[in-house]
């Protein structure tokens, strides 16, 4: 009995040997992200209504769905409001404010992040996009 113990044991520890030298599979580095494009319009109505519509892909240029993006609105007297909205599967993210018409001048928005499981955002030259009001 003694000799059939000895024996499993020695399997088992051989086997968990032979697990441990077994080279483990890597993952697959992440997909990087950027930002395709942001586009900033405003209509004239009551108040100025600003639309952003950003636009983010993976290194191939393919539109990456179901990301979260962050962005920040500068407003022309310094002010900012984050906002966050989710991509479409076409990889295209909207955003908007309303602005008192009495506003004039530069609004920016610019993307701070955009996350998705096993993807890496990469800031760019493109990550912002502006607009003037009158």
């Amino acid at each position: 009995m003694k000799g059939k113990r000895y024996l499993i044991l020695t399997i088992l520890l051989v086997a968990l040997f032979l697990a441990a030298m077994m080279p483990v599979a890597a993952e697959e580095p992440p997909l990087l992200t950027y930002v395709g494009s942001v586009q900033v319009t405003y209509k004239a109505a009551r108040q100025y209504v600003l639309t952003g519509k950003v636009s983010i892909v993976d290194e191939l240029g393919e539109p990456i769905g179901r990301a979260l993006v962050i962005a920040k609105w500068t407003l022309p007297d310094g002010t900012t409001k984050t906002q966050i909205a989710l991509t479409s599967p076409t990889g295209l993210a909207k955003f908007s404010l309303e602005v008192p018409r009495t506003t004039s001048g530069d609004v920016t928005l610019c993307v701070v992040d955009a996350l998705k499981l096993h993807t890496d955002f990469v800031p760019g030259a493109n990550d912002c996009g502006s607009v003037t009001l009158p």
